[in-house]
């Protein structure tokens, strides 16, 4: 029914529409298909609205009307936990290019949803003094692994492939990077590698090494700055390139082995010149 729906109508009772959406995704189980269908309905209603102009509501609905509710029955999941589960399943979908590029195109509402549901639950369960790595569950941590871990060949062998796509879902990824919520998960109590800490440095001496470099150059002018990030840049575009690791799982482990990139750019994002100046570092050259 909401497919057909036009997308004026829908409009008119879009934060009802979303709040019952949520509510049928958290109080279904995993064995059924219903959380993945209710994620495909999710993500056609904020395609259209995007198609339309119209995303400014998507917005009004998160900041103004979205208020994580919880599960009714003791075995269902939270909305954050649910969500990231079939974002992840999305994702791996390898039949439905179309769902999986319209999911990377407008992640922005899927993460500004789990980060807030995740503010919610610190909130409402009084776990935000607790130590960071108890604030959430084991189980929750290693869905937020996996949900990285899926999106990160869609970023670095797709870019060519879908340019748009690729860009928003990566500056999504960083803005969701940068909140507390993640921060509490996966900078301290993850098994993925993301600061330059001298234990990585010892067991990845060479990108060690160059992004210790790069560290010490985005302390520098605009000038060395720029160079540095092109020099990471041109890097990774060899790796993509490199007839050697073409298989999704090595790239993936090209990624991985990168993310202490990710640290040291949000360490140094007042420095940057902005959003703009990142692109085009992130950019394809033109030659």
């Amino acid at each position: 029914c909401l497919h057909a729906m036009e997308i004026q109508v829908m409009i008119q009772f879009l934060p009802v529409i979303l709040m019952q959406l949520f509510r049928v995704l958290t109080n279904m189980t995993h064995e059924d298909d219903v959380p993945i269908n209710c994620t495909m309905v999710l993500l056609h209603i904020v395609s259209k609205c995007h198609e339309e102009g119209l995303d400014n509501y998507l917005r009004s609905f998160i900041k103004y009307s979205f208020r994580p509710e919880k599960p009714s029955t003791p075995q269902a999941q939270l909305i954050h936990e649910t969500l990231a589960t079939t974002m992840i399943a999305v994702l791996k979908q390898s039949a439905d290019f179309l769902a999986i590029n319209k999911l990377l195109k407008y992640s922005w509402f899927f993460f500004e949803i789990i980060a807030k549901s995740m503010a919610t639950y610190l909130l409402e369960e009084n776990k935000i003094k607790l130590p960071r790595g108890q604030r959430f569950s084991e189980a929750y941590h290693h869905v937020l692994h996996s949900l990285l871990l899926a999106i990160i060949p869609h970023v670095t062998i797709r870019y060519a492939e879908i340019p748009d796509e690729s860009r928003n879902v990566n500056y999504s990824l960083a803005s969701f990077l940068k909140g507390q919520c993640w921060n509490a998960i996966v900078l301290e109590n993850s098994n993925l590698e993301y600061r330059l800490s001298d234990e990585y440095c010892k067991h990845h001496f060479l990108v060690g090494l160059l992004l210790r470099e790069t560290s010490i150059a985005l302390q520098d002018n605009y000038d060395i700055r720029y160079t540095a990030i092109s020099v990471i840049k041109n890097l990774l575009i060899k790796h993509a390139f490199d007839t050697r690791y073409q298989h999704k799982n090595q790239q993936a482990k090209i990624a991985q082995l990168y993310l202490p990139f990710v640290g040291l750019l949000l360490e140094s994002i007042q420095r940057l010149a902005g959003r703009d100046t990142l692109y085009s570092c992130a950019a394809m050259p033109n030659s």
